[in-house]
């Protein structure tokens, strides 16, 4: 059996793989912040009240540049929808191309009542491009789960 990787699930990858990223940012922020308190902590006693401030101030926007990115990665990791959909977008110049696209494509009868069955029984496919629903169908096709007609 062989498995299709679609747009949808390599745009669901793609924004896992950034949420993670995030969160490690965010995580490794917050570790570094946590180092630098613990190295300038010795120093800090021996300063005056304007040099302590001075030690303390990059440690505070190390740790505050961290909240951002571990809050979009973990927004990311639990939905990250907006993104998504952001990533299945077709282009304001292509809304209206996919039949320029897919006309090249010419479907013999059988073919193409084998296409029109495969629709039918798989009705999300209507929301798709043309484009995309026939590249679904030729997926569809070698992976057996749709009737290859005889030549």
């Amino acid at each position: 059996m062989t498995t299709t990787l679609t747009k949808n699930d390599l745009c669901w990858v793609l924004v896992k793989l950034v949420g993670a990223f995030l969160v490690y940012s965010g995580v490794a922020a917050i570790y570094a912040s946590i180092v630098s308190w613990w190295s300038l902590s010795e120093m800090f006693e021996g300063l005056p009240k304007r040099g302590q401030g001075a030690v303390w101030a990059p440690v505070k926007t190390l740790l505050f540049s961290s909240v951002l990115p571990l809050a979009l990665g973990l927004r990311l990791l639990s939905s990250g929808t907006t993104l998504h959909g952001l990533l299945m977008r077709v282009p304001a110049g292509f809304v209206g191309k996919e039949v320029e696209i897919t006309s090249g494509v010419e479907l013999r009868t059988k073919e193409n009542e084998a296409f029109e069955r495969w629709l039918k029984n798989n009705p999300e496919m209507e929301k798709r491009a043309a484009a995309d629903r026939m590249a679904l169908f030729r997926d569809a096709q070698k992976a057996g789960e749709a009737e290859v007609p005889d030549q």
